[in-house]
């Protein structure tokens, strides 16, 4: 997760759109546009924030964690914590937590409530799921739980946000 300028941002939502539509439509060469598109995101996105970007591994420690945060990508709707994470990645919770922070900038737990919150909000955009089915598909056990975090993080509820 990067901040973006205003006039990044505003590129970036034009790439996306610009994307959606290529694809949407099926324009003669609409892959080569893709690609295209991605490129220009991709360095937008590098020269807003050098520092936040992905880099190679050159280290163990972040391919580890490459790894968590891939296990995160496809197991977020289950119940994951740190320890679970650290087992399965077989290294211990206290180093994963300190690599997580260290190579990512935020905790595995504030990591985690993102990644689930950006999968809700794809949900309540695609879908018509109810909030509860939103709530259970992203991961929280509580449709309530789910709710307050949401408000929290996007100042407003999923059903406002969903409306718009």
């Amino acid at each position: 997760m990067v901040e973006l300028s205003e006039a990044a941002f505003s590129r970036a939502v034009s790439l996306c759109g610009q994307m959606v539509e290529e694809l949407r439509e099926g324009r003669p060469l609409w892959d080569e546009q893709e690609a295209a598109c991605t490129m220009e995101l991709m360095t937008l996105v590098y020269r807003e924030s050098p520092d936040s970007y992905w880099k190679p591994f050159d280290t163990r420690a972040r391919e580890l964690i490459y790894k968590a945060q891939r296990y995160v990508a496809d197991h977020y709707a289950e119940n994951i914590g740190l320890e679970s994470l650290a087992a399965a990645l077989y290294v211990s919770k206290y180093y994963l937590s300190h690599l997580f922070r260290q190579e990512t900038g935020y905790s595995y737990r504030e990591y985690l409530l993102q990644y689930r919150l950006s999968a809700a909000r794809q949900l309540l955009l695609e879908t018509r799921l109810s909030m509860s089915e939103v709530a259970a598909a992203c991961g929280w056990e509580k449709s309530g739980q789910f709710t307050r975090a949401f408000r929290k993080y996007e100042g407003c509820t999923p059903r406002e946000y969903q409306m718009r």
